[in-house]
């Protein structure tokens, strides 16, 4: 039976795609230029305000007649002397794209989830740059992931299993070292989410890398000691607990 997927596009997807490319933006600057006081407007933060157009992101007078990254989609620039009023730091953003993924994507994938329950066909949900998602329908017990730069990754599976499998850890790896926000796996009754916090460090991508293959080995409390050793990403759990 021939796969379905579909282009999903809401305000939600749109946020996230945006967001990711603010985190995405920032942090080229950061590396070129050494500095971290950039700012977005504040009606993109609290999300329920924004009117789905451009979003600001003020940089530093200092940097105008200096090498920018290419703006990414959906960001217009502006330079400023003083901290510019109803702007919010760069690096709230983190934290805020998990809140928005929280509240509207994983009630998305529920739905998803409940046909994974009875199928055992799973769904993957990309959201790419473009600011549009694209929902994949797997086979039995897995799902293919294209070579497609996401900020968001998040897959179903059957409940209760709301773990990463050790191949999801790896699939992981590639999405956050290109500059990835959230990879999650989504159930009827409970979800994980790694998700990023910093810049992805070499020493995190060595760590998940000794994490895949714990839980390869079916170690499962030795992975979730070395998920707390990792600086730029961290795990949360919804709806369960793994003892």
């Amino acid at each position: 039976m021939k796969k379905e997927n579909f282009i999903v596009e809401n305000k939600s997807i749109k946020w996230l795609a945006i967001a990711g490319n603010i985190i995405s933006f920032c942090e080229d600057l950061m590396e070129i230029h050494g500095l971290n006081t950039f700012y977005i407007s504040e009606n993109f933060y609290e999300y329920h305000s924004w009117n789905g157009g451009q979003v600001t992101v003020y940089i530093p007078q200092a940097l105008k007649n200096r090498r920018l990254p290419p703006p990414k989609e959906g960001l217009k620039i502006l330079f400023f002397s003083n901290e510019p009023h109803h702007a919010i730091l760069w690096r709230s953003m983190y934290e805020r794209a998990l809140e928005v993924f929280m509240n509207n994507i994983i009630p998305l994938l529920k739905d998803k989830a409940r046909v994974t329950d009875m199928k055992h066909v799973e769904y993957m949900l990309l959201i790419i740059p473009k600011k549009i998602g694209v929902l994949l329908e797997g086979e039995i017990d897995k799902v293919r992931i294209p070579f497609i730069k996401a900020y968001v990754m998040a897959h179903t599976h059957p409940s209760p299993h709301c773990f990463f499998s050790h191949k999801d850890i790896i699939s992981s790896l590639d999405i956050f070292s290109n500059q990835g926000l959230i990879s999650a796996v989504i159930t009827t009754t409970c979800s994980a989410i790694m998700y990023r916090v910093d810049d992805f460090t070499v020493d995190d991508y060595e760590r998940l890398i000794i994490i895949s293959n714990l839980i390869k080995k079916d170690k499962i409390k030795d992975a979730l000691l070395e998920f707390n050793k990792l600086n730029s990403i961290k795990l949360s759990f919804i709806g369960a607990k793994i003892i």
